[in-house]
């Protein structure tokens, strides 16, 4: 406990900013540890995900699983209106729905859902990291 808040803390200072221009990795081990404990460690994490070709900087990856028993609604707005929503997210009750204002959208905006393999980006809850168990 003491851990997350001394990583908490020493990353509040940078995280006061408009916009971060890089990963605090602890303050995404903060967020993981405050996450878990509000969803549980089954169905919640956040990791840093090391530069690659699909985010060449980096990336937050967030994952919440499909049976979490708290409904997740996850937000995307424009800087044209930031106190308007674009696209939500939402995991609730074995459903996922990708909601989008398309009268809202930039010119340019894609609302296309893309198809691809995702084996690198697996999560790291708990159950996962757990040993399957064997039935005797």
């Amino acid at each position: 406990m003491i851990a997350l808040l001394v990583a908490f803390a020493a990353g509040w200072a940078v995280a006061r900013a408009p916009f971060a221009t890089k990963i605090n990795k602890g303050l995404v081990n903060a967020f993981s540890q405050v996450g878990q404990n509000l969803f549980g460690e089954a169905v919640f994490d956040a990791v840093t995900v090391p530069p690659n070709p699909t985010f060449p900087q980096g990336a937050v990856q967030m994952d919440v699983a499909l049976d979490t028993q708290i409904p997740v609604a996850l937000g995307v707005f424009t800087p044209v209106d930031p106190c308007r929503k674009l696209m939500q997210i939402e995991v609730q009750g074995g459903n996922v729905v990708i909601a989008v204002d398309g009268n809202f959208a930039p010119d340019g905006f894609d609302t296309q859902i893309e198809f691809k393999p995702l084996q690198a980006f697996a999560p790291t809850v708990e159950r996962c990291l757990a040993p399957p168990t064997v039935d005797q």
